[in-house]
Parts: C-alpha cells; structure tokens; sequence
C-alpha cells in the first residue's frame, strides 16, 4: 500500500476564485468519506511544527462520515510520560468558523492531544462518534467545543485520559444525550 506524506486539497482548483465574493462551493456541501484508516506517522517530530493534523475553516456545509482517524499518539504520550523535552502534540481533527457541520460514525483514536476540535461553528451535529486513548494519555480530550453555538452530539463515546467533551467561553446552544464517558474527567 503507498504512503501518502502529505496531502492538502487547495479550494481554488475546485472551481473557488479567491477574490473575496466568489464562492462556488456556496451551494454545494463538501463531503469526507473516510473508508477504511487514515494514519498519522508514529514519528513525533513530523506533526511537531503543526497544531492540527486535520483542519477544515471557513466552510458553509461540511459533512464528514465514517472510517478512523488514528493519531499515532503513543510515542509521544511516552515522551511527555518520562519527563523529556517533547513537542506540543496536534490536534487530530479541527474545525473552524464553520457552519452546517454533520460529522457521524467518525472513530477517532490514540490522538496526540485534543481530539475532534469545535471552534466558532454554528450549527453543529454530532452523531455516533467515538473517541479511544489511553487512560493516561495526556491533554487528549474528546470533543472540544469552543465560541460555538447551536452544537448537538448525540448516541458518542468518549474513552480518553482527559475531559470527555470540554465546553469552552463563548460556547452557546449545546445539547448533549446518550454520551458514554470514561474515565477520566466527564464533561465539564
């Protein structure tokens, strides 16, 4: 099987002009079907200069179904464990400013640090997640939800070494059911 390094998709070659009033995605969600794993690489130093491994921003519907996120995590949990200099760690998957956001049956597991990271989305639903760490794994919340507003997650569960679902200033509107939380610091 290949391995890809890197891979950034650039909206201008789907037909978006960057002059600030076109947009030709407006009506158009742009869809992530992950079908199978997406893994990050072991090596700690490769996500060092970054804070998020995946980011989508400015985006007026986004719908991401299925597959795993696997952030390879491990090594450097161990790392900040054995008291070395060590990199901060990225964030597995962040949004930003984003409305009309659908995420379902996303698993996300061994994240470096947060794992799926709301800031500034209206109009969020989050429905089947499921978030797998370490018991010890540091600074590796959940779901993270940040100056968002009118944000529901639903039927999730959350089995990390930090809070469940953090829930930041700013943050307005949040509806929470049906969510399995382990063990650490529950929703808060």
């Amino acid at each position: 099987m290949p391995l890809v390094t890197e891979l950034t998709f650039n909206i201008i070659s789907l037909s978006t002009k960057p002059d600030g009033k076109t947009d030709a995605s407006s009506n158009n969600v742009i869809t992530v079907l992950i079908d199978g794993t997406l893994v990050a690489s072991s090596d700690i130093q490769v996500l060092a200069k970054t804070k998020s491994w995946i980011e989508f921003s400015h985006i007026d519907g986004l719908s991401i179904t299925g597959g795993t996120i696997d952030g390879q995590g491990t090594a450097l949990w161990n790392c900040k464990h054995s008291g070395k200099s060590c990199p901060i760690g990225a964030t597995r998957l962040q949004i930003n400013d984003a409305q009309n956001v659908n995420i379902t049956r996303l698993s996300s597991i061994n994240s470096q640090k947060f794992n799926i990271v709301m800031h500034g989305c209206q109009n969020v639903h989050m429905t089947r997640a499921n978030v797998s760490a370490a018991d010890d794994s540091p600074n590796t919340d959940g779901i993270h939800v940040q100056q968002a507003s009118d944000v529901i997650i639903l039927n999730s569960s959350i089995n990390n070494g930090d809070d469940c679902i953090s829930i930041s200033p700013g943050t307005s509107n949040l509806w929470m059911e049906s969510i399995t939380c382990r063990p650490r610091n529950g929703i808060r």
